[in-house]
């Protein structure tokens, strides 16, 4: 498994913020994803934020880094106009991604939070959102790029009632791999060693990595530097390290402290010596 930046650290956000020159922050985060030790970066739609024109990537990130696209986001899909909206996003999402060499694409499953799921709106969701995938999965694949959909299961606000449903919607679309979202699903009460049984033989692509505690507010236990919670990274480091088709990218808010240390921690995992 290579170590890949999401998230870039508070500090850095700030500085970023206040550059006007684009190619000037392009080379800022290069700077950061050096600094940090990493191979790979996951790049989203927030970085146009920062005024970037993201189908053109400039070759010191392109050539030195592993880079990803992440649709993460609020895609509320259970009828055509929703379908078509989320049709033009992931269309731009490949055409970034063939144009600047990207090795995944990833994408939330639908989520609703301005309504109450009901059984007839998760059957809706989950049918509208299949033939939108069943549409592009072979344009995906053309391009030699991996097609992923994170593991978010909360079934108050994501269509998907649990793992095993998650489970048996991918299974449904050949060629469609998995992002496990280790934070959330910890979160959402399943342990890691759990969450990798039921999940096969799904094939996994990446790993968003940050900790987790159980049985407080949302925004306060998830998304913490590694150590910080109650998950067992050593699974993921002694399963994963000899693969490095598959990314750890630390989605670890806050300081860039939490995720240096988050990146220590998993190295010493991995048994990797840290940059």
């Amino acid at each position: 498994m290579y170590l890949a930046l999401h998230d870039l650290g508070d500090e850095n956000l700030k500085i970023l913020d206040q550059m006007e020159n684009a190619t000037e922050k392009w080379s800022h985060i290069a700077h950061i994803a050096s600094d940090f030790g990493v191979h790979g970066i996951q790049i989203s739609p927030y970085y146009r934020k920062w005024g970037f024109e993201l189908t053109s990537i400039p070759h010191q990130l392109k050539d030195k880094f592993l880079l990803t696209y992440h649709l993460g986001g609020i895609y509320p899909i259970c009828d055509q106009e929703s379908k078509q909206k989320l049709d033009g996003v992931i269309a731009n999402s490949l055409e970034i991604a063939a144009k600047n060499g990207m090795k995944d694409v990833s994408l939330h499953p639908p989520c609703f939070l301005d309504k109450t799921i009901t059984p007839e709106l998760r059957a809706q969701s989950k049918k509208v959102f299949m033939s939108l995938l069943k549409e592009w999965l072979p344009r995906f694949l053309a391009q030699k790029i991996t097609f992923s959909l994170e593991t978010h299961v909360t079934s108050s606000v994501f269509t998907f009632d649990g793992i095993h449903d998650f489970r048996d919607f991918v299974l449904e679309l050949p060629g469609l791999d998995i992002l496990i979202d280790v934070s959330h699903n910890y979160y959402d009460g399943y342990d890691i060693q759990d969450l990798l049984s039921i999940l096969q033989p799904l094939t996994i692509t990446g790993f968003h990595l940050s900790d987790s505690i159980r049985g407080v507010e949302l925004g306060e236990g998830t998304h913490l530097p590694l150590g910080k919670g109650n998950i067992d990274f050593k699974i993921i480091a002694d399963r994963f390290n000899p693969d490095n088709t598959v990314y750890g990218a630390f989605e670890v808010r806050g300081s860039s402290e939490g995720i240096t240390k988050s990146i220590t921690h998993m190295k010493a995992l991995s048994g990797l010596t840290a940059a």
